[in-house]
C-alpha cells in the first residue's frame, strides 16, 4: 500500500464527535492497519480501513502518530499530527434585557 492522510494535521475538538478522517491508498489493498502511539482517549483508528474517528474526551498536546498499512507485499507508513482544542463554551443569559 501507499497511504497519504490529506490534510496530513487534524484538530478535533473535546466532546465533539469528528468527522471520518479518511486515508488515501494508491497503492495494493491494505489488509490491516495501526497506529503508534495509540491516539487520544475517544479517538480510534479502524484496523480494517485506517479511518480515524472519535470523540476526544480530555485535551492533550498536539502530537505526531505513525499509521501504517499492511499487505502481503509489505507495510507503508504515513505521519499524522492531531491537535485537541478543548470544548466551547456557550453563555446565554434569560431574560436578555438592555
Amino acid at each position: 500500500p501507499v497511504i497519504s492522510y490529506t490534510p496530513s494535521t487534524n484538530t478535533f475538538v473535546v466532546g465533539t464527535a469528528s468527522s471520518a478522517w479518511t486515508p488515501t491508498n494508491t497503492g495494493g489493498t491494505a489488509v490491516s492497519w495501526s497506529v503508534s502511539p495509540s491516539l487520544p482517549a475517544g479517538l480510534s483508528l479502524n484496523a480494517s480501513t485506517g479511518v480515524i474517528t472519535g470523540t476526544p474526551t480530555a485535551v492533550t498536546a498536539t502530537a505526531t502518530y505513525t499509521v501504517t498499512a499492511t499487505n502481503a507485499g509489505g507495510s507503508r507508513s504515513a505521519v499524522v499530527t492531531i491537535t485537541l482544542d478543548p470544548a466551547l463554551h456557550v453563555l446565554s443569559y434569560s431574560p436578555s434585557t438592555n
